[in-house]
């Protein structure tokens, strides 16, 4: 959503899709640009145009009975001066890379949210 958030939509085994009928999650200051689900780790990433991405631990008890997001992120990782336009995730490396509109590129440790290194473009 344009309001910064993200709504939850279920699929079914045969291919249909139904919505929680829960409001959509408020997760960013502004739009949501990017998301990536981190395999192995149930940890969904989302990047912004706030310039921020935000590490969401997922409630793994089935549907319909939680919405499966928090209501706030385990952590923020911050460092672009520019929207992130992507963003991926590793679980065995323990990495979060994101990508921004400015061409940096920024890794952070997924258990620790830590700053790790900055990569600029051209360089």
């Amino acid at each position: 959503h344009a309001g910064g958030g993200v709504r939850v939509h279920l699929l079914d085994a045969s291919g249909g899709v139904s919505s929680t009928n829960e409001p959509s999650v408020p997760m960013h200051r502004d739009a949501v640009s990017c998301l990536f689900y981190v395999p192995g780790a149930h940890i969904l990433l989302t990047g912004s145009v706030d310039s921020t991405v935000r590490v969401w631990p997922l409630d793994q008890s089935p549907f319909p009975k939680g919405a499966g997001i928090p209501a706030i992120p385990s952590a923020v990782l911050s460092g672009h001066e520019a929207p992130v336009t992507c963003v991926a995730g590793c679980a065995d490396l323990g990495v979060v890379v994101s990508g921004a509109s400015d061409g940096t590129v920024l890794l952070h440790s997924l258990r620790k949210a830590r700053f790790i290194r900055r990569l600029l473009a051209n360089s």
